[in-house]
């Protein structure tokens, strides 16, 4: 393979394909200056700690290497910048400032950025080096006339990458197929950030942004070295205005539509000058469909969207657009239709109260404003001014000023983990130790104080003017009280554990979530008990007090989160009112304080990966989220099953890539799947809970359907045949026996058996024979095929999924010490870390039936704090 497929950025960034110039004479314009002011870098040379093993391309940006990293023993890509860029005033500054704002964005369609710095006068950036094709490049080879199944899936994960970029801030500026790489895995991820512009504004003003000859093309001089690739520029950026986003989605778009299409969307397959190119585009009359098109309407129509002249008219982000592209809407499911209706019934209720009540004033439109990124595990709390944030992690608290500028910070001791935070007022914070013990901070003199512990008490939820609330209990009950002189009084009784706490700016109020697995209901409390609760909400996520009568809260679960509001009258929680919609991410946390709000969202999205076993060596690679939405077992000893996300067809992949699609189809994302020899049963993600589906792999029909509520998964031995079991998910008062006995050709189950109790996920070995069940902590009860115990195994983590390893022991995943996500084998002879990730929570491994590869999934969280404000009047 060449060397452009061989790093992980287009192998120049800076040239342009000029048709008006032949690739020598391109080849000699721009790289000859580059070698010339380089010449001195050689293979065995070291830039940083990197030692560079061979040059893989050059430009008028730089230089790029292939490097090896010493320190954490991998193979990286270093880009060295050309001296005349990186002494210009303040460039050396900027190039580092931005490239290290760049290694903040994790995200499996963005290339890595690892490292930056100054050696010597060199300014380098290293990166991820990714061993694949380009987008170019894998286009090229496709078919013709291009089957836009193929293509689209590629560009939607490119597309989740620009999105991901433009959440932290970032623009491309110079999006094209050739800064789009595809790794030996099927990963796409966009690379070559060199021209990003980087700032929280609506806006970044650049200059003329043309390259090419020097020359003046509608008033636009351009001369030297200019930034981007023309054919790919949006208007905006081809007149040097000032630019945002939208520029990037006009690119993507543009190279869309020539994958689909074969040609540009504004001069067609024709050669073109670069004053016609820029007429062309400035113009905006997109080329008609060529005679015989296949390119569905819906998706015409969303890229013709994006390729608007003005800004304006395009899609309002990335996300919309990609929304969009994944095609119109399959058929909600009836349950899912129901619950819908009542909201927005709920809604429309509560618009005509308000109006009735005279509160005829329209709520203005908020929009979010990204202020700072969060630990995934953090808590935040605001001043009742709303100047300062505190934010506490399990060994760490700190306190930032509203634009994120650390004012205070204090590490925890290991012996001890941070709880909840709260602001005792603008000076002081409140802050809880794992032990019980309740800490003060004067932020004006940095002192610490630390209050008696309550004996059973041991954790502290929030401050009341009446007392310090406090709660108590296990995994099915707890009591959660106010504490008085030492002793505690209960106030309520929950099912779970109540993590989820605000306090009312009066401080006479507590608002908590009794959470149960796929809803909750917000419980009001006061000094002498329960003042309101609602009924069970789905997807719940959040609470907070906007005032002592007015309460938000959020729902929804990666697609289209919702913050509604709701007033408390008497003892009772008023209808909803929608307040802001998202397209997708996930509100971990609702803040408020000085009339300002602000919310955590956990930019959740999904991760599929394949680990390699040969001996003692593990090599894991990514598989392609854009296409393969959820690993969902094994059907040969070496093809696995995938559900794509774009067409939602359940496939057939090797190492080498697809094999075959089935007649199979999932109208859901699957939070848990096993197999049956020609059935596939999921547990398909609902907001109100897991819907069962059996789909046959030979002629696609559905076996069977199961409401939400039925079930919570079911598993089959060794995921490969009969029998199956299903965790029952109904709700029924007292420690019941949770597993069932069902057919996987028709749904229908027997009496329940096995343990009493929770059960979080269930795995059935080869034969039959025995049972791995998970009640969600660090023991796995082992059951034979009557429910008879047999033993259990002690993982040392909160367990979240568990699967029989064919090469003996178990695969275990979970949460783990200091909230670690963990997949590990765990065996008599001892516990071996597969992964191991900060912010990435790991589910569903499923073993090859040879055990030489583990597929698993992951939903990889990148949580940011958002302010919500008044959006700007149009």
């Amino acid at each position: 393979m060449g060397a452009p497929s061989d790093w992980s950025a287009s192998v120049d960034p800076t040239i342009e394909d000029d048709p008006t110039a032949s690739s020598d004479e391109v080849g000699r314009r721009d790289t000859a200056p580059m070698a010339a002011a380089t010449s001195a870098l050689e293979a065995g040379d070291r830039v940083g700690r990197y030692q560079l093993e061979a040059l893989l391309g050059a430009g008028a940006m730089g230089q790029v290497w292939r490097a090896r990293d010493p320190q954490l023993d991998r193979t990286v890509a270093i880009k060295v910048v050309h001296p005349a860029i990186a002494r210009s005033p303040d460039g050396a500054n900027r190039l580092l400032r931005e490239a290290r704002a760049m290694a903040k964005l994790s995200h499996p369609n963005v290339v890595a950025v690892h490292d930056a710095g100054n050696d010597r006068g060199r300014v380098f950036v290293a990166m991820e080096l990714v061993d694949g094709a380009t987008l170019t490049q894998a286009i090229a080879v496709m078919a013709t006339p291009r089957d836009w199944r193929e293509v689209l899936p590629r560009f939607i994960a490119a597309g989740r990458g620009l999105a991901a970029a433009h959440a932290a801030g970032i623009l491309h500026r110079d999006f094209k197929p050739d800064n789009v790489l595809i790794d030996r895995g099927g990963r796409v991820c966009v690379g070559d950030f060199g021209l990003a512009a980087f700032g929280r504004g609506p806006e970044v003003k650049r200059s003329a942004v043309v390259r090419g000859r020097t020359g003046t093309v509608d008033g636009l001089t351009v001369d030297g070295l200019v930034m981007g690739t023309p054919a790919y520029m949006s208007p905006e950026q081809l007149h040097g205005s000032a630019i945002d986003a939208r520029a990037d989605q006009f690119g993507f778009a543009v190279a869309l539509y020539e994958a689909l299409y074969g040609e540009h969307p504004f001069v067609g397959g024709k050669p073109a000058s670069l004053g016609a190119l820029v007429e062309a585009v400035v113009g905006g009359v997109v080329r008609p469909a060529p005679v015989g098109d296949r390119v569905p309407r819906w998706l015409r129509d969303a890229v013709v969207r994006g390729l608007a002249s003005e800004p304006a008219q395009r899609w309002p982000t990335m996300d919309a657009m990609l929304t969009a592209l994944a095609g119109p809407r399959r058929v909600v499911p009836p349950l899912l239709a129901l619950a819908t209706a009542i909201v927005v019934v709920a809604a429309v209720v509560a618009a005509l109260v308000v109006v009735r009540r005279g509160h005829s004033r329209a709520t203005p439109a908020l929009t979010a404003i990204p202020r700072f990124d969060v630990s995934l595990r953090a808590r935040v709390a605001a001043s009742p001014d709303g100047r300062r944030l505190a934010v506490s992690t399990m060994d760490r608290i700190e306190v930032r000023d509203d634009r994120g500028a650390t004012v205070w910070s204090y590490v925890v001791p290991s012996s001890g983990r941070v709880g909840q935070v709260q602001f005792a007022d603008a000076d002081r914070v409140l802050f809880a130790r794992e032990t019980g013990s309740v800490i003060t901070v004067d932020l004006s003199t940095g002192r610490m104080t630390a209050g008696a512990e309550v004996a059973d008490w041991n954790t502290w939820l929030a401050r009341l003017d009446a007392g310090d609330v406090r709660t108590r209990g296990h995994a099915e009950r707890w009591e959660v009280g106010i504490e008085d002189h030492g002793q505690v009084r209960v106030l309520v009784k929950v099912g779970h554990r109540p993590d989820v706490v605000s306090v009312a700016p009066s401080r006479r109020r507590v608002a908590i979530i009794d959470d149960d697995r796929y809803a909750g209901r917000v419980v009001v409390l006061d000094a002498r008990g329960v003042v309101a609760e609602t009924a069970p909400i789905p997807a719940l996520t959040a609470v907070a007090w906007e005032t002592d009568a007015r309460l938000l809260f959020a729902t929804g679960s990666v697609e289209h989160p919702t913050l509604w509001s709701a007033e408390l009258v008497g003892g009772a929680i008023g209808p909803w009112r929608p307040r802001y919609r998202a397209p997708r991410g996930w509100f971990g946390q609702l803040v408020t304080g000085g009339g300002r709000l602000w919310f955590v969202d956990s930019g959740a999205t999904f991760r599929a990966r394949a680990i390699a076993r040969v001996g003692a060596t593990r090599r894991t690679r990514d598989l392609d989220t854009g296409i393969i939405g959820g690993a969902l077992g094994w059907s040969e000893r070496d093809a696995f099953l995938a559900w794509n996300r774009t067409s939602g067809a359940i496939e057939r992949y090797d190492a080498r890539g697809l094999v075959a699609a089935t007649p199979a189809r999932l109208d859901g994302e699957a939070a848990n799947a096993t197999v049956a020899g020609d059935i596939v049963i999921a547990a398909l993600r609902r907001d109100d809970g897991r819907e069962l589906v059996a789909v046959s792999l030979t002629d696609g029909a559905v076996r069977w359907r199961k409401p939400t509520g039925f079930g919570r998964a079911v598993r089959c031995a060794g995921d490969r045949q009969p029998p199956c079991v299903v965790i029952d998910d109904a709700v029924a008062p007292g420690p019941i026996a949770r597993l069932r006995r069902i057919d996987p050709q028709t749904g229908e189950v027997d009496a329940p058996f096995g343990p009493v109790g929770r059960v979080d996920d269930v795995a059935i070995n080869a034969d039959g024979s025995e049972l791995l069940v998970s009640d969600g902590g660090a023991s796995i009860a082992v059951i034979d095929a009557t429910g008879a115990p047999l033993r259990s195994i002690n993982a040392g983590l909160a367990v979240r999924a568990v699967a029989y390893d064919p090469t003996g022991g178990a695969l275990v995943a979970g949460t783990g010490d200091r909230g670690r996500y963990q997949l590990l084998h765990v065996d008599d002879a001892g516990t071996e870390v597969l992964l191991d990730s900060n912010n990435e929570i790991l589910f569903q491994p499923r073993p090859a039936p040879s055990g030489g590869e583990v597929l698993v999934m992951g939903r990889l969280l990148l949580p940011g704090l958002y302010e919500l404000v008044a959006a700007p009047a149009r």
